[in-house]
């Protein structure tokens, strides 16, 4: 025979981060970089807090970043020459950094090729040790 508590499903509480969290995950950088730049918006949030009141709104319509801005960005690989050759079909890290004003926009397409490639090289990884356990 069943009784109530047989039947009743417990709910639980979703676990929740804040955007402190997910910047330090380098998802705050990802969704500006991938989503939200190009579209002239860019997230942000009050670190004292880990709220975001919203995004900013780019008056040029979209936000560009120097070479050198993006070589400090979260999302970069490693600074490994054999990687980043592997990364970006041929092109050292080494070399990349030495790209000067004039290569401006050689050296973002490099380093947007590069962290592209890191970020599914390392969702293929956590997937297969993930799925490891199943």
């Amino acid at each position: 025979m069943n009784t109530a508590n047989d039947t009743v499903k417990t709910r639980e509480t979703p676990v929740s981060v804040d955007w402190k969290v997910l910047a330090e995950l380098g998802l705050l950088a990802r969704i500006n970089h991938e989503i939200l730049h190009p579209l002239g918006y860019s997230a942000f949030y009050v670190v004292e807090t880990g709220v975001s009141p919203g995004a900013l709104v780019s008056e040029s319509g979209g936000w560009e970043f120097t070479p050198e801005q993006l070589m400090k960005s979260s999302s970069l690989p490693p600074p490994s020459d054999t990687l980043w050759r592997l990364l970006t079909n041929g092109y050292s890290y080494e070399y990349i950094q030495q790209l000067n004003e004039e290569s401006a926009d050689e050296a973002r397409l490099l380093i947007d090729r590069a962290i592209k490639n890191w970020r599914q090289i390392c969702g293929e990884v956590s997937a297969t040790i993930g799925g490891a356990d199943d």
